[in-house]
């Protein structure tokens, strides 16, 4: 047993590995020896490898915390990594204009229901019925219509004579804005304005003096605004970047109420719709402005 383990540990102190070795330089000419290195197998390898983990780890820190790393087939560079930023900013504003959008068309669901909260049903049933309508005048309504027309026919105002201009042309409106006219009046295509292409942030001016009466955001038109005037005359201003004015103030002729903008699923580029309505009837305003 004690020969058995001699024997082990002579293999062990003669293997490769444990043996010293010793190399020498010399030179060609003369053989005169120039250098002698000393080294045991196991030791080289031991410093071979550990130069090779020691590269790695350099090669590794040097691609991970340097710009050489844009250099690497496949990996994102700072400007897909920015465009990567911007889609996700884009999608998370479309979400939530997506989510005003249904919250939007859910008020209005309800609104023509006639209900108040935001169940929504399966089916709607309305039942319309109009055999027990009364038409029939009662006497305060009379005395209300016969002091209504006692006290219009001694007014100096009188319908008629109101110093209305019914001529339209006589009307001197000013131009929104200056610029280059895109896209027609056409009522054919359901289009009921004028588009005028200008410079972008341009300053929106009222065409006439009037009431704001609707100043506003939605999906399809963006930042709008519409203004009442006198002789039954409405503008409407659409696609906005901006308003100055809120519902309800007084404007006059001239003067700023918007800027010119690219808001609304329906724009296609910065312009400003504009549109004149008479009486509930749209009109083709490049007949009364000059763009």
């Amino acid at each position: 047993m004690a020969k058995k383990k001699q024997d082990i540990d002579g293999l062990k102190s003669n293997s490769f590995w444990n043996t010293p070795l010793l190399v020498k330089v010399l030179k060609e000419e003369n053989y005169e020896e120039k250098r002698t290195f000393r080294f045991r197998p196991i030791s080289a390898l031991s410093l071979f490898l550990s130069f090779f983990l020691l590269t790695i780890l350099g090669t590794a820190l040097i691609i991970f915390y340097t710009s050489v790393r844009v250099l690497i087939p496949g990996y994102p560079d700072s400007e897909f990594r920015r465009t990567i930023l911007e889609n996700s900013m884009a999608l998370d504003s479309l979400e939530q204009e997506l989510a005003m959008r249904d919250e939007y068309i859910q008020l209005v669901k309800n609104l023509i229901k006639g209900e108040t909260d935001y169940e929504i049903t399966d089916t709607i049933y309305v039942e319309n019925s109009y055999e027990n309508i009364d038409f029939s005048i009662s006497p305060d309504d009379s005395l209300l219509r016969l002091s209504v027309e006692r006290d219009d026919f001694y007014s100096l105002n009188r319908s008629g004579d109101r110093g209305v201009k019914t001529d339209l042309r006589l009307i001197h409106f000013f131009p929104p804005v200056k610029g280059i006219i895109t896209n027609s009046f056409d009522i054919s295509r359901n289009h009921f304005g004028t588009d005028i292409v200008t410079s972008p942030q341009e300053i929106v001016l009222s065409t006439l003096t009037g009431t704001v009466v609707s100043a506003d955001w939605s999906m399809d038109f963006g930042y709008t605004i519409q203004i009442q005037h006198e002789n039954n005359l409405m503008s409407v201003y659409k696609h906005n970047s901006e308003l100055f004015k809120n519902s309800g103030e007084r404007v006059k002729a001239g003067e700023a109420i918007a800027t010119v903008g690219n808001s609304g699923l329906l724009s296609t580029g910065p312009h400003l719709h504009f549109e004149i309505w008479y009486k509930g009837v749209p009109l083709n305003a490049e007949e009364y402005i000059s763009f």
